[in-house]
């Protein structure tokens, strides 16, 4: 992976700096995929406001990556609406005790949330595949919460009985964090479960449909549904550079939306996940 990077225009600071926070990803202490997300934030800011990565434990790390993805956000000057059906957020946001799950779907409420949490999914607007929860203790607009990214994923033919279905989905709760990024304590566990089950059952009974999103592009307004096409994923093997194959992910479907940059997938494979 280090060789990757280097090829890629990282010093050799910025190497050491960065296998540093790599190996606090194998320790639980920072989440893989902010480790990841700043890997793209660099590549994204080169063009515009190259970066150095100076980070190379926890405290910096969490500065730096939030300083990043307010400059990423700055450079996103599209105005996002998602706009999912009525009986999906009202199965959602159905309060569990005394917590209150929040479906966001706008450029503000994701600016909002990035504010209070003081993280980046500021930055998620524009990922089709990534659906953002924030689930907040006590009331709606309470600041003690944690931020949930659910992904959907069309993971081909599956069975079930009799029906065989070629594109089968699944959401995948893929981080759920508290302020700064931070492990969310004992008492989000059930929080968290019930919410699984609901996001599950809404595709189990046909309750979730993919939104329409409404994009704003200066004077311009778009409407664009979600679809699935073949996007390449690429892996980072610690000790085996680059892999990369082919899987569906959930792209913008209106061909006539003004190209922006885009990086691709990155994922952090372990050496024991292959044989």
């Amino acid at each position: 992976m280090l060789e990757r990077i280097a090829t890629d225009g990282y010093t050799k600071n910025e190497i050491k700096n960065s296998f540093q926070i790599f190996l606090l990803t194998l320790t639980g202490e920072i989440n893989s995929y902010s480790f990841i997300d700043h890997i793209k934030y660099k590549e994204k800011l080169k063009n515009f406001e190259p970066v150095l990565w100076k980070a190379n434990d926890y405290d910096k790390f969490i500065e730096e990556h939030y300083n990043w993805s307010e400059k990423v956000g700055s450079l996103n000057n599209a105005q996002y609406n998602r706009k999912y059906d009525k009986e999906f957020i009202e199965l959602i946001e159905q309060p569990i005790n005394e917590f209150y799950p929040i479906i966001l779907s706008t450029s503000k409420e994701y600016n909002m949330e990035s504010f209070v949490q003081n993280n980046c999914v500021r930055t998620y607007t524009d990922k089709p595949g990534s659906f953002i929860i924030s689930v907040r203790k006590g009331d709606k607009d309470n600041k003690e919460r944690a931020t949930i990214e659910y992904q959907l994923q069309n993971v081909g033919k599956s069975a079930i009985g009799h029906e065989v279905f070629e594109d089968y989905l699944v959401f995948n709760r893929v981080q759920s964090l508290g302020k700064f990024n931070k492990k969310l304590g004992d008492e989000w566990n059930e929080v968290l479960e019930i919410l699984d089950e609901r996001i599950k059952s809404s595709l189990e009974n046909g309750i979730f449909k993919l939104p329409e999103v409404e994009i704003k592009y200066g004077n311009k307004t778009y409407m664009t549904d979600l679809i699935f096409a073949d996007r390449k994923e690429y892996y980072f093997h610690p000790n085996q550079g680059t892999d990369f194959f082919m899987q569906k992910r959930l792209v913008f479907g209106n061909d006539n939306l003004p190209k922006r940059s885009h990086t691709p997938n990155l994922n952090i494979v372990p050496d024991d996940l292959f044989f």
